[in-house]
């Protein structure tokens, strides 16, 4: 049993291609869940909107209308297309990034021990898993593209170290888009370069973001509670 946790913990790092690069980490998440359409944002306490925005124009908090003046205005405008532009992306980067990753562990896995073995077999299906719950965290549903406000975790029977770097790249925004952002260009692809190229785009995205929300929670009362995006380096 040591040794298949010391091949699953292997496969991880073999089978992403992810080396840290030397200084790079994406350090911004997400307080809240996050819904987005065309129209509408809706910001997520669990699963209940607290904050919602209507047209980038009309702002509620806990479902009243805030009057704002042309200042206020122009700043949730801006913040709003932020999150129209970051939000979607996430969710993609996710969901590509998340299947490269449990591809190349079954494909490395299967070619060392035979596709049909038991044990191949049954880490398929536990990477399928992952894919659906990174899919349910992270993912499209009809006109809205959301990041749920729960966290993804692994099956109880996934080894310890596989689970933890999982949970760790997976779990949250700053986790996906470091690690996508931090895949090994010695073993450069047209996806994984693509891939790290847009991680990194969003994060620069996220830290204007962050900028704008900041501004926003000062001019506005009561919008405080609900600082969305967070700063881990300042934890």
């Amino acid at each position: 049993m040591k040794l298949m946790f010391f091949i699953f913990s292997s496969l991880m790092l073999l089978g992403t291609s992810m080396k840290v690069q030397a200084g790079y980490s994406c350090s911004f998440d997400l307080r809240y869940g996050v819904a987005v359409s065309d129209d509408h944002i809706r910001v997520l306490k669990q699963d209940r909107t607290v904050v919602q925005i209507n047209r980038a124009r009309y702002l509620f908090i806990e479902g009243k209308l805030k009057r704002l003046d042309q200042e206020q205005q122009d700043l949730l405008y801006a913040y709003a297309r932020g999150f129209h532009d970051v939000v979607p992306e996430v969710t993609l980067l996710a969901k590509e990034g998340v299947g490269l990753v449990t591809d190349n562990i079954t494909r490395i896995y299967s070619g060392l021990v035979g596709a049909e073995v038991e044990s191949a077999q049954r880490l398929l299906s536990q990477m399928k898993k992952v894919k659906e719950k990174v899919k349910h965290k992270f993912g499209r549903s009809y006109n809205y593209y959301y990041i749920n406000p729960s966290k993804v975790e692994s099956e109880d029977d996934i080894t310890t170290s596989l689970e933890a770097q999982l949970e760790t790249g997976f779990s949250n925004v700053s986790g996906i888009v470091t690690a996508i952002g931090t895949f090994d260009s010695s073993s450069e692809t047209e996806q994984t370069s693509e891939l790290r190229k847009r991680a990194h785009i969003t994060c620069k995205k996220l830290y204007k973001l962050n900028k704008l929300e900041d501004a926003l929670l000062s001019k506005v009362r009561g919008l405080t509670p609900y600082d969305v995006i967070i700063d881990r380096r300042s934890e």
